[in-house]
């Protein structure tokens, strides 16, 4: 089978079966194909018969199409589902009773003007005692962390002054080295110790946070 022949039955066998954009696409890609394998230097019909059988062409492009335009239609259906709801959403008109309910409360914003000055105090006394006590969470941790970067400092002021203590008076030089291993031992321990019971703390804080959100969370609803 030539050329000719191999596009004259693809082309019968296409027609009417797919778009003829597609036919056309088909066509133009098969004649490059056999172009280039001729440019190659394969034969017209060994490139031809590299092609594959017309018939078996047709039939997987009339497959492709069918399955193109399956999805195509299912997705003009989900788009016209969403446009649908979404111009019902748009017409909704919320009953009266809900209507009602969301009009604005004079006489409760007056009220709470008014009473501004106690509920106001209130609130800032919670509020100051609930930072006391994160405060006071957070001193312990601080403390150990401050102690730990003492001892390491006084340690780091024996490591350099005790090697001229030694010079001058032995004894008390190395008096002094031993001290500075001792301090940089309980600056580890003190350092160790804090880290360790700082997710404990970190724990107490997020709990109070929390506790504290939920019982704003729950004066809104209370309030609205």
């Amino acid at each position: 089978m030539d050329k000719n022949d191999f596009m004259l039955k693809l082309r019968a066998g296409l027609t009417g079966n797919v778009t003829p954009a597609e036919v056309e696409r088909l066509l133009s890609y098969y004649a490059e194909m056999i172009a280039d394998l001729m440019e190659d230097g394969v034969s017209e019909q060994e490139a031809v018969a590299k092609m594959g059988d017309p018939n078996a062409i047709v039939f997987e492009a009339v497959d492709n199409a069918h399955v193109d335009k399956a999805a195509q239609n299912a997705n003009d259906a989900y788009a016209q589902e969403q446009t649908a709801a979404h111009e019902q959403r748009s017409e909704w008109v919320p009953p009266a009773y809900l209507r009602k309910a969301h009009r604005t409360n004079w006489a409760l914003i007056i009220l709470l003007i008014v009473t501004a000055p106690l509920w106001g105090s209130i609130g800032f006394g919670i509020l100051a005692v609930l930072f006391s006590i994160d405060i006071a969470i957070w001193c312990i941790p601080f403390a150990g962390g401050c102690l730990a970067g003492g001892l390491g400092i006084g340690w780091l002021m024996t490591l350099f002054a005790s090697p001229l203590a030694i010079l001058g008076v032995p004894f008390i030089g190395i008096t002094q080295l031993g001290l500075g291993l001792g301090l940089i031992g309980a600056a580890l321990l003190a350092g160790w110790v804090t880290y360790k019971f700082s997710a404990v703390f970190l724990k107490a804080h997020m709990a109070l946070v929390h506790w504290a959100l939920a019982k704003l969370n729950r004066g809104k609803e209370a309030w609205s």
